[in-house]
């Protein structure tokens, strides 16, 4: 395992030190020993957080009922009828927030469904199911696993990641 680790490790630093890095402009920049320091003091931290991307949960108190199933935000169906103080990691990416939220809707369909603030996402997987007193809401989100998978490389297409990277829009410091 410490072996396939250096691996990588070896194979993201060439690629960071061969790769063009990019302005705004796309005018090429030097790769200096601070971008190819910072590239790897961020390394693991982001890995780290594209990792705790690729699920999104959530844990809700409050009166009522609701089960639901969904494929993308654009396949959907379920019952719900609650009102809910949630806690977790949200549509939205947000780490970790509180909110109210309260649903009323029964039905299947195709097509955008918008609940919360954000709708939800576009590469999910998902489910929930609240009974009684106390809900829950789990999703997983497909384009994060491939972000995460890339992001070993350094590929970072979700442009999360801090510092710079082998392919994204964000400039050295």
């Amino acid at each position: 395992m410490k072996r396939l680790n250096l691996t990588l490790l070896t194979i993201a630093l060439a690629a960071a030190l061969i790769a063009p890095v990019a302005q705004a402009d796309d005018e090429p920049l030097a790769i200096s020993l601070h971008s190819v320091g910072s590239a790897l003091l961020n390394y693991v931290p982001n890995r780290a957080n594209d990792v705790m991307d690729i699920v999104h949960a959530s844990i809700g108190f409050g009166l009522g009922y609701a089960a639901s199933v969904r494929a993308t935000d654009q396949i959907h169906m379920g019952v719900a009828d609650f009102d809910s103080l949630r806690f977790g990691w949200n549509e939205c990416g947000v780490l970790p927030k509180v909110w109210d939220e309260s649903l009323e809707a029964a039905g299947a369909g195709l097509g955008p469904f918008q609940c919360g603030d954000c709708g939800y996402d576009p590469a999910a997987l998902g489910v929930g199911l609240h009974i009684g007193v106390i809900g829950a809401d789990a999703e997983v989100d497909a384009y994060e696993v491939v972000d995460a998978v890339l992001g070993l490389l350094m590929i970072d297409i979700s442009e999360d990641d801090e510092g710079p990277t082998v392919a994204s829009r964000h400039e050295p410091f």
